[in-house]
Formats: C-alpha cells, sequence, structure tokens
C-alpha cells in the first residue's frame, strides 16, 4: 500500500470517531484520522479557557447549525490554560460499554479517574439532599421514614434483578413511571421524584416505565463496582481527554494524524448501502464497493489521500455531500450551561439531575476556582428563548448552594458564563453518494459517552464487513479479526488491573 493510500480515513475526532480509530488500528487496518480543529474531541473536546471563547465566538455568526443562541462573558479569566472545560458534559457509569471499551484497550491507562463523591437532588433553596443508592444508605438515611424505608428497599431490590416477566410490571411497560411507582410500590411524591429524576434520569414524568426500569437497574448495578459511587468522573475536562486517549491508542497501533488543516474536497464518492437509525444512537452508514477509492485533498498539503472508505462525523458528512440535516429530526435538544466561580457549591463533585460541577480535584480548574455545568433537556421545539434566559433562574439556584441556607447574605456571581442550545445531529439524508456517518450521540445525562462507545462498535464491525467482506474477515496483518478489542499483549493487564485504577 502506498503512503499515502489508506483502507479507512476517519473525518472529525469525536469520541465515537475516536473509538473507532483505535478499534480499527489496533485490528491492523491502516488508519488516516483528519480533523479540522487543532485539537482532539470534536463536539466533546476538552478546551483551555481561550479556547473556549474562541470556539463560542466562531458560533455566533450562526454557520453551524448544532449550536445556537450562543452567548458569554466579555471578562477574561486569568490563567485559562490550567482550565480543561468539556463541551460534552457527563459522567462514566460503573460498568458499561464505555468503562469496557476503556479497560480492553488499555486507554484507562492513558487518563485518570475518580469516583463522583454525590448523587444529589435539588429539594428548596440551598437545600440538596443526597440521593440513596443501596440498602446500607437507606438505612442510614434519618429523613426516611421506617414504613417509607421498606418500600424503597422493596423497589431497589426489584428493579436491580430481571424485572423483564415479573408480575409487577406485566402490562405497565408503557405507563408512566411517577405513576408506576406510586400505583405498585406505594412510594411517596418525594420519593417517586428522586428515583425517577436522579437514579432513572428521566425527562419528565410522562416517561415510560420499561426504559426507566433499565435505566434505574444500571444506576444500582454500578455502585460498588469500584466504591460506593456508581459513576466516576474524568480528569482533565472527561470526554475529550477520553477521545484524545482513543486517538493515542490508535496511534501507537500505526494511525496517522492529521489536524488543523482545512478540507478543500472529497470526490469520487460512491455507495451501495445504507444502514438504518437506532432508537438511542442515531446513525447512518453508507459503504463504498470493494476497490473504489475515495480522495480527500487538504489545504497545504502536498498530496491527496486515497482511501476506501470514509468514516464521518455527521457535521463533515453536511459539507461534503448532498446529505442534509433536518433540525427537527434532532434525538433531543440541550440548553447548556458553562459558570466559573470561586466559590464551592455545597455538594462539590456531584450531579444534581443534570447539573455537575468538579474543581481542582478533577485536574480541570486551578485552584480556588471550580466549573459549574448545567444541562437542561428541552422536551418540546421550537425553543422561542434563548439559552441564557433558559439556564439563568437554575444557575442562579445552583449560586445559592454556595452559601448556608440560613444566610441572608447575598449568593455571589459567577466569574465568566457561557450559554447555549446544542442540537445533536439525529438524521442525516442524503440524494446522492456519501460518506459512512458515525452520528451524534444523545440519550439520558448519563448515557451519553455510553452510546458513543455503543456507536463506534457498531462503524467498526460495518466497515470490517466492508473491506473485508470474506467471512474470514483479516486484518492487516493477515490476522482474522474475530474481537472489537483484540486481547492485550501486556500479561500483567487483566481483571487485577481493571480493579486498580
Amino acid at each position: 500500500m502506498e503512503e499515502g493510500s489508506f483502507d479507512v480515513v476517519i473525518i472529525g475526532t469525536g469520541l465515537t470517531e475516536s473509538i473507532c480509530a483505535a478499534a480499527l488500528s489496533k485490528a491492523g487496518l491502516k488508519v488516516a484520522h483528519i480533523d479540522e480543529n487543532p485539537y482532539y474531541g470534536g463536539d466533546e473536546a476538552s478546551l483551555s479557557l481561550d479556547e473556549l471563547v474562541l470556539w463560542a465566538d466562531t458560533r455566533t455568526s450562526g454557520n453551524d447549525p448544532c449550536f445556537t443562541s450562543v452567548s458569554h462573558s466579555s471578562e477574561l479569566l486569568p490563567d485559562s490554560r490550567q482550565y480543561s472545560i468539556c463541551l460534552c458534559p457527563s459522567i462514566i457509569p460503573s460498568i458499561g460499554p464505555l468503562i469496557s471499551s476503556l479497560v480492553a484497550s488499555g486507554v484507562a491507562k492513558y487518563g485518570g479517574f475518580r469516583l463522583l463523591e454525590h448523587v444529589g437532588m435539588y429539594n428548596a433553596p440551598g437545600v440538596v439532599k443526597t440521593v440513596p443508592g443501596s440498602k446500607e444508605d437507606v438505612f442510614k438515611n434519618k429523613d426516611i421514614a421506617l414504613p417509607d424505608k421498606r418500600r424503597l428497599m422493596r423497589f431497589l431490590m426489584f428493579a436491580v434483578g430481571a424485572f423483564e416477566d415479573s408480575i409487577e410490571l406485566q402490562g405497565k411497560n408503557d405507563l408512566p413511571f411517577s405513576d408506576f411507582l406510586k400505583t405498585v410500590f406505594a412510594l411517596n411524591d418525594d420519593m417517586t421524584l428522586t428515583i425517577a429524576y436522579s437514579l432513572a434520569h428521566c425527562v419528565d414524568s410522562s416517561d415510560r416505565t420499561r426504559p426507566a426500569l433499565e435505566r434505574a437497574r444500571k444506576y444500582l448495578r454500578s455502585t460498588g463496582r469500584y466504591g460506593p459511587s456508581p459513576f466516576l468522573v474524568g480528569h482533565y475536562g472527561g470526554a475529550g481527554d477520553i477521545s484524545q486517549g482513543f486517538c493515542r491508542a490508535a496511534a501507537v497501533s500505526g494511525g496517522v494524524y492529521i489536524l488543523g488543516r482545512r478540507i478543500l474536497s472529497i470526490s469520487n464518492l460512491q455507495t451501495v448501502a445504507t444502514g438504518k437509525q437506532g432508537s438511542n444512537v442515531s446513525e447512518s452508514s453508507s459503504v463504498p464497493k470493494r476497490g473504489d477509492t475515495y480522495n480527500i485533498q487538504l489545504d497545504d498539503f502536498p498530496e491527496p489521500i486515497h482511501c476506501d472508505l470514509i468514516l464521518s462525523s455527521s457535521s463533515y458528512s453536511l459539507r461534503f455531500s448532498s446529505a442534509r440535516y433536518n433540525p427537527l429530526s434532532s434525538p433531543q435538544h440541550i440548553a447548556r450551561c458553562i459558570a466559573i466561580t470561586d466559590h464551592p457549591i455545597a455538594v462539590e463533585n456531584a450531579t444534581l439531575s443534570n447539573l455537575t460541577a468538579g474543581g481542582e480535584g478533577t485536574l480541570s480548574a486551578p485552584k480556588g476556582r471550580w466549573i459549574i455545568y448545567i444541562s437542561l433537556p428541552l422536551v418540546s421545539e421550537p425553543v422561542s428563548m434563548s439559552g441564557e434566559a433558559l439556564l439563568r433562574p437554575y444557575l442562579e439556584a445552583t449560586m445559592k448552594l454556595s452559601i448556608p441556607s440560613s444566610s441572608s447574605a447575598p449568593s455571589p456571581s459567577p466569574l465568566f458564563t457561557l450559554f447555549y442550545i446544542h442540537h445533536p445531529l439525529g438524521s442525516v439524508t442524503s440524494e446522492g453518494p456519501s460518506p459512512s456517518t458515525s452520528q451524534s450521540t444523545t440519550g439520558s445525562f448519563p448515557k451519553v459517552l455510553d452510546a458513543a462507545a455503543t456507536n463506534a462498535e457498531t462503524m467498526f464491525w460495518k466497515i470490517v464487513k466492508a473491506l473485508r467482506p470474506d467471512s474470514q474477515a483479516e486484518g492487516g496483518n493477515g490476522e482474522i479479526i474475530q474481537d472489537f478489542w483484540p486481547p492485550q499483549i501486556d500479561p500483567q493487564v487483566g481483571d487485577e488491573d481493571e480493579d486498580e485504577w
């Protein structure tokens, strides 16, 4: 194979594309990974404060359909490079596709992680109550009466088990989850709200029972794997640093990286198949006939790049094919706020429904500074209010947590704020040839990163099937591709190492 020729060219370094690049490189395929941005991570990137302001300013022009209503503070803070601010704030369930990929690929050793210290629910102005997630938490909680503890324990034992064929669930799969909790388990309003929004991560009271129970079960089963919390928090901004870790793994396995080069053209796009769109992870896939060639011309790059297949993030597909984006097809629009403060909130490094806060302990901010992320799923469209108008009340309520509830002192103001509305690409349609497309992931708050890992594995097998159509799919080294992640060579890497990190 010539120096400028590759099996696969991957455009965009978002988490899905980065995981797929690492898996394909480890499987022996020759991979080139391109991103016009000078940083890794795409829409999940972790940026310094200066980079974040530049990112926001480039989107205020309205040229990016994925991000609208962008506004930020005019004041800039010192020590910009000491911040690592994530465009996709999220937490990692201790059990799931992402944690499995981090361990199986060896990428876990490239990053740092810590347990999420608390999961709480905003109860009243200035008050956050810790959510019980285990039997020990329930029995230690002095705010729950004994009869309610018994009812809650009965639900927790039900939710953590195999409830699919249970009598309790028969005929109630589509019942609103809050109604299910009240009628079947006789839980009071407070416990119903806590379970629905903090354990099952429902968006509103109409969320169906079956999916909510599945999310609650994953929460409960994740507790105890690495400690008392069901979630991990990534250092250096989380998702962006994880994406960069997978890119590093791809480079170690022979992947070629080209960042900060504008794509001028993509030619010879011929496709023969289109994949289907899933429910939690939207994706469409088109694969070329074996032997066809894609030609990619980059700015200030001497020769075009040739490949048999292109995997592209949705935003690039919109630019370089006849694909069209329908904003009303987005799986879920999200209003986001990023705020920097010099006052810690009452529950540091915690998630309160769809709010996360972290500071120096997550290596994402300088000493004495904390980053607050607020994410508000927008159930209905269109939205007439700006991102700031939607989220300013939530931010003000959050800032009140930094002072005692009994204090009459005014709540402090944040040092920096950024507001915007994120429209994840849900449906990209094409009337002509287009590259294979990995689309934006969405879902409940703790499922975002797991959805990216699931999407990456789906795209991996589609690419393997397209480029190695024989039943014995061989990689570039002649070995049969049987697993998403091949066994690690280091004999010391195993279950013990998985528990240690």
